[in-house]
């Protein structure tokens, strides 16, 4: 009968020992497809840094007030690049609307999907061409991006959907901040509030807000004209009027 060496024995429960103690590996953090702005434009855009930038040289004519459309671009990973819109909960759509309380100029604001293409390959053209038949103004086609472990950035074209071109651009980025703790505060500690995925959408929705405000305070109004069968050829009051007293 063969028996193995006493010292065999313990450098197998050794071995197995180490193994039980070995450090797990982090996983690697892989940089995602990015967003790029021509996958949120009809045309060459150009790129804005940490702001917004009008792309239109002059004032609009009755714009306002209208909807806003917004659909959130991602691309898949590939030499493809194929876009599509990602499944977003209703509540973003909701931060949406809630961040426009206070401006009456835009009546709404509602997400286009990717099915409302019906089928159809998306492209920027598509989404904003939906959101004119959707009845919007405006047209929002915005990215995410994340740049590094910590930090990420937002890229947004706004489209003048019935024109189908862009009318400005907005880039916001952020990087996440040291979160104190709960003992170090007297409220209760949000880790979502020092993300950086939540603190790049506050600052994006602020511009987008201030860009849409710069836009409202440039549109004027409609000029109204007169019909030509409305042209009065005559005094517009009876004659004698008003009567004088005898």
């Amino acid at each position: 009968m063969n028996r193995r060496p006493p010292y065999s024995l313990a450098l197998a429960a050794l071995g197995w020992v180490l193994a039980g103690c070995a450090p797990k590996e982090e996983p690697v953090w892989v940089q995602p497809p990015q967003v790029l702005w021509l996958d949120l434009a009809t045309a060459h855009v150009p790129a804005v840094d940490n702001g917004y930038l009008i792309l239109e040289s002059g004032p609009s004519e009755g714009r306002f007030p209208c909807s806003l459309a917004v659909s959130r671009v991602a691309v898949e990973d590939g030499p493809s690049r194929r876009r599509y819109v990602p499944v977003t909960p209703r509540n973003e759509f909701l931060t949406w609307n809630s961040a426009f309380d206070d401006q009456w100029p835009i009546a709404e604001v509602f997400p286009i999907a990717e099915r409302a293409l019906g089928g159809d390959r998306v492209t920027s053209a598509r989404l904003v061409a939906m959101s004119d038949v959707f009845g919007a103004g405006l047209g929002l086609l915005y990215g995410f991006n994340e740049l590094t472990e910590t930090q990420c950035e937002m890229i947004g074209v706004l489209h003048d959907a019935r024109a189908g071109e862009a009318i400005a651009v907005i880039h916001a980025s952020a990087e996440s901040i040291p979160r104190p703790e709960d003992d170090e505060t007297d409220n209760n500690v949000d880790a979502w509030e020092y993300e950086a995925r939540a603190l790049v959408r506050d600052r994006f929705e602020r511009l987008l807000v201030d860009c849409i405000r710069e836009l409202i305070a440039r549109d004027q109004p409609l000029k109204s004209s007169v019909p030509e069968g409305w042209i009065p050829q005559q005094p517009v009051y009876p004659p004698g009027w008003p009567r004088r007293s005898p």
